[in-house]
């Protein structure tokens, strides 16, 4: 990955922050759902990754989530029900992250369509608020397969979220965010190029 790709997919993700409403999408978008909420200390947190747009289905995902483990700690993930039965090749859920999820469905793909529709939850995520501040909740080298796993999906974008815990949370700076998003690409990355070999030849996969 060039320093062009990686700054071009960080500035995307800054925009992408600050869109609103559901606009027509001429590709499936994935995002964090709520984009953003509020937490007490001590309380858990539960975060959707969703993906809205399709105009096909899809039979597997991979995406890297980074936040702020000062505020939040990740504890567990649950599979949405939109691929059926999965294998599950995702690391192990890091309390302080970055963790990584990767499934795809072994359902028969013509059967796909039928449980996923144009949008369903790719994700649930949950989280342990553990001190007062804000947490962006990033999603990075995220992508798609097809139904049958042989390609991936154009997206039409990716957004992003945050929890404030504890209230009065400041909003960094767009600057502040692009640095911030440079950096969790430029981890995800980096741990998506050393990491083991998680199927065998010839496994579907996202």
């Amino acid at each position: 990955m060039t320093m062009t790709r990686m700054w071009s997919i960080a500035a995307g993700m800054v925009v992408a922050c600050g869109l609103a409403g559901s606009p027509v999408m001429a590709a499936p978008i994935v995002y964090v759902s709520p984009t953003q909420q509020d937490a007490t200390a001590g309380d858990p947190v539960f975060v959707d990754i969703e993906v809205a747009g399709l105009t096909e289905a899809t039979g597997g995902f991979s995406f890297f989530v980074s936040f702020n483990s000062a505020y939040l700690q990740a504890v567990n993930y649950t599979v949405g029900a939109g691929l059926g039965a999965v294998t599950d090749f995702s690391g192990p859920v890091v309390p302080a992250g970055p963790f990584d999820l990767y499934v795809f469905s072994i359902e028969d793909p013509a059967d796909l369509p039928a449980l996923q529709g144009a949008s369903f939850t790719l994700a649930r995520l949950e989280f342990l608020a553990v001190a007062n501040g804000l947490s962006p909740v990033t999603l990075s080298v995220v992508e798609l397969s097809n139904a049958d796993g042989s390609a991936t999906l154009d997206l039409g974008g990716v957004r992003n979220g945050s929890v404030c815990v504890g209230g009065n949370c400041v909003v960094p700076e767009p600057g502040s965010m692009l640095l911030l998003a440079v950096g969790a690409v430029a981890a995800a990355y980096r741990a998506r190029a050393t990491a083991r070999r998680r199927t065998t030849d010839g496994s579907r996969r996202p």
